[in-house]
C-alpha cells in the first residue's frame, strides 16, 4: 500500500489485514445474538469463546508483523495504528455485543 510517496512494507500491509479481517469477525460474531428473537431471554455462552478465539487468534498473527513494522517502517504510526487494530477485536465485540442487548431488549440469563 502507497502513502504519498513511501510505501509501507509487507508486514504492516498484514498486520493491517489481519486486525481488519479480525474486527469484522468481531462485530459478525456479536451479532449471532440475532439467532434468537429480541426481548427474548438468552444465555450466549458461545458467543464470548467466539470472540476470545478471534482475539486471540488476531494477536498471534497481527501483533508481531505490526510490531516490527513498528520498529523498520517508516511510517511509525500507521504500525502503531496496527498495533492497536489487532489487539482491539475483544473489546470491539464485546461492546458490540452488550450494544445489540441493550438496543434489543435481550435478557441475560445466569
Amino acid at each position: 500500500i502507497a502513502l504519498g510517496d513511501c510505501e509501507m512494507n509487507e508486514s504492516t500491509t498484514f498486520s493491517l489485514k489481519v486486525g481488519l479481517w479480525g474486527n469484522g469477525l468481531a462485530i459478525a460474531a456479536a451479532a449471532l445474538i440475532f439467532r434468537d428473537p429480541p426481548g427474548s431471554a438468552i444465555r450466549p455462552m458461545d458467543i464470548p469463546l467466539y470472540l476470545f478465539l478471534i482475539a486471540v487468534g488476531t494477536a498471534m498473527f497481527g501483533l508481531y508483523p505490526a510490531i516490527s513494522g513498528a520498529v523498520k517502517d517508516r511510517w511509525r504510526f500507521v504500525s502503531i495504528g496496527c498495533v492497536v487494530l489487532c489487539a482491539s477485536p475483544l473489546f470491539l465485540g464485546l461492546f458490540a455485543f452488550v450494544f445489540l442487548v441493550e438496543m434489543f431488549g435481550y435478557t441475560l440469563k445466569p
